[in-house]
């Protein structure tokens, strides 16, 4: 990849031949920065889980980790480094805008050195680090957080897409007999679901920020597609997700001032609290789980988090080491697993997970930084209306979604990859017009 400023022309070709070079270096050449983060994506998305028809368990997998997405990563990663040291002041400019994200990256690489498997732990910090190459690198030609936008909402809408088809052609493989849940090309249908809620997220802007009424066709049409598939998943905790998150878009676009919209957000749960308590005599939890057909412990949730606490003991503040503690050669998460009969993989609560592993210390780094992004996001969204809405409301289903799901701090886990995208953007200012052009000894040079 070329850095994207444009280099001197080859004065020997005609002006054709040197307008063609001239028109690919600007408008091409910057299209390879995205190349790194559209092969991460497409991965995760796309490739199907290592386990299947292997008999491993998630912690056997988890601590041997999968070839394919190796050699994946790494030679995006490469990608992407190649394109920064290409790119003068790219690393000072991110180090400049993601102090928190760049505190919370060395700090998740020093517990390396503690960790239950400190191979476990360094790959995945690996990773975690090669994410921040990849997410920096399709930053830095111009207007570049749209062009991201862009592909995000193409690589969701072909996964939603790809997953009607397998419903239909492989009706076997990719519906559970059992209930009827729909999981299409993904592993588990609460994957389904998180990915049609996403999906959701990153095209709900365009029914009001689209500009033709054919894109808002194709967007309804998306949409529709998205939500029906939600439904088919039987995901509960997606469900309830994409209605808050819809409920506060809504608000957002009412043409309303923005202080009466501050005060509108916390009504309908204020309405739903006075229903309750002076109409509805079922208790609160009992009226919760009946409308979701679910049993008071969050399928298994509930035991599994008393557990979990019990099994890790009191919190160190340094935490267990990053990524490393489900995993087979970890005797405290296999006495777990023998506790409750099942392997869960996970805590199913980000938060429990970043407490064990990083602790006390490296959750207080993670909490300011899940804040900090909040906010920007936020502040993105009342400058650019389309790209800060799909910034904020990524982050909200990804802060909702780590109550009963863990993906922060997840290697190769969507929501977090997604988490790591929007917090970048949201902190982002045009690499390209803080820049300055290179001289015209430079130009010789080069």
């Amino acid at each position: 990849m070329a850095s994207i400023h444009p280099k001197k022309t080859h004065d020997d070709l005609p002006p054709a031949g040197q307008s063609f070079l001239l028109q690919m270096r600007r408008e091409w050449l910057p299209l390879l920065h995205f190349l790194p983060l559209l092969m991460i994506i497409a991965f995760v998305l796309f490739m199907p889980s290592p386990r299947l028809g292997t008999g491993m368990t998630k912690m056997q997998l988890q601590a041997m980790g999968d070839m394919n997405k190796r050699i994946i990563f790494s030679l995006a990663f490469l990608l992407a480094g190649f394109a920064l040291l290409r790119c003068r002041g790219a690393t000072k400019q991110f180090v400049n805008e993601n102090k928190m994200l760049v505190l919370l990256v060395i700090y998740t690489g020093l517990t390396v050195l503690w960790a239950s498997s400190p191979a476990v732990a360094f790959k995945r910090w690996a990773q975690f680090a090669g994410f921040l190459l990849v997410i920096w690198c399709a930053l830095l030609p111009a207007d570049s957080p749209k062009k991201i936008l862009t592909l995000l909402r193409f690589l969701f809408a072909t996964a939603l897409l790809a997953s009607i088809l397998a419903a239909f052609i492989r009706p076997a493989m990719t519906i559970e007999p059992a209930t009827g849940a729909w999981r299409g090309i993904f592993s588990h249908k609460n994957i389904l679901g998180q990915v049609t809620v996403l999906a959701m997220i990153l095209w709900l802007p365009a029914l009001s920020e689209a500009k033709s009424a054919k894109t808002r066709f194709y967007t309804l049409i998306i949409l529709t597609t998205a939500f029906m598939l939600l439904l088919k998943s039987n995901s509960k905790t997606a469900l309830v997700i994409f209605l808050i998150i819809f409920s506060w878009w809504a608000v957002f676009k009412f043409p309303l001032r923005r202080e009466i919209k501050i005060l509108l957000l916390p009504i309908p749960v204020l309405l739903i609290l006075f229903w309750m308590l002076n109409f509805q005599n079922a208790s609160l939890d009992e009226m919760v789980f009946s409308t979701l057909q679910r049993d008071t412990s969050f399928t298994g949730r509930t035991i599994l988090w008393k557990a979990f606490t019990e099994n890790i003991g009191a919190q160190t503040v340094f935490g267990s080491g990053y990524n490393s503690f489900w995993i087979s050669s970890n005797d405290i998460a296999g006495h777990l697993i023998q506790q409750l009969g099942w392997d869960p993989g996970q805590a199913h609560n980000g938060y429990l997970d970043i407490l064990n592993e990083l602790g006390v210390a490296g959750a207080l780094i993670f909490l300011f930084f899940i804040i900090k992004s909040t906010r920007q996001s936020w502040r993105l969204m009342l400058r650019e209306t389309e790209l800060g809405v799909v910034c904020f409301f990524m982050m909200l289903a990804q802060i909702l979604n780590n109550y009963v799901e863990t993906s922060f701090c997840r290697s190769s886990s969507l929501g977090w990859l997604v988490v790591l995208i929007m917090a970048c953007i949201a902190a982002h200012r045009d690499f390209a017009a803080n820049t300055p052009e290179p001289s015209a000894n430079e130009k010789t040079r080069a």
